[in-house]
């Protein structure tokens, strides 16, 4: 095109949208609490012990630390989707999928809580539907039973991580002992694969089998 040509159009073009100012940074300790440098019990007592905290002073504000560290977040609202399809090679939808969500909403804000499980039935296996079914709903009755149960009733409960981490243990392994009965009993190969995530306000331990 001739010079003149491409000016008048550039002239008549809309004018191109001004980019918008970055947003302000949020600084971490806001979000997460005071994570450091006194998050961890063995070193804030290490410290003590070595000098590192010469006051009374100093080691209570060190506690204090720990324990706002412990203290999940509240005033966090939870919003989650879930969807399942059977593609375009299987006739049967092999996933299972199950979902536990609460929220506690009390005089020191929200505290979710939340259970995902997703269960996808072995190809190429017998009945990976029900296994599939067999393992979500195994994992989702006990953590109910364990945890967010007493949780949402106001019983005292353990939530720690390590606390977590053994409860999904625990019930991903019951999930196999029933699958791993039911194929015995009907001399078949049936077998899926699980994900499970269990969230408490700010914590989240997820368990991974084959997917």
């Amino acid at each position: 095109p001739r010079e003149g040509d491409t000016a008048a159009a550039t002239a008549g073009a809309p004018p191109a949208e001004q980019p918008t100012a970055p947003q302000p940074m949020v600084p971490a300790y806001s979000v997460t609490g005071p994570l450091a440098p006194n998050a961890n019990t063995s070193i804030v007592l290490a410290r003590a012990r070595e000098g590192g905290l010469p006051t009374a002073s100093a080691f209570a504000h060190a506690l204090n630390d720990l324990y706002e560290a412990a203290k999940p977040l509240t005033d966090l609202e939870l919003w989650s989707g879930r969807a399942s399809d059977v593609g375009q090679v299987r006739k049967i939808n092999e996933d299972s999928v199950l979902t536990l969500e609460a929220t506690v909403l009390e005089h020191d804000g929200y505290l979710p809580a939340a259970l995902y499980v997703v269960a996808d039935g072995m190809g190429g296996h017998q009945s990976g539907e029900v296994a599939s079914s067999i393992a979500a709903r195994t994992v989702g009755a006990l953590v109910n039973s364990s945890l967010l149960g007493p949780l949402v009733a106001g019983d005292p409960v353990a939530r720690d991580p390590d606390t977590c981490a053994r409860l999904l243990q625990h019930a991903v392994l019951e999930a196999n002992r029933r699958i791993t009965d039911l194929a015995r009993e009907r001399h078949s190969d049936l077998g899926t694969t699980i994900v499970a995530a269990l969230l408490i306000g700010n914590q989240l331990t997820v368990a991974n089998v084959g997917d």
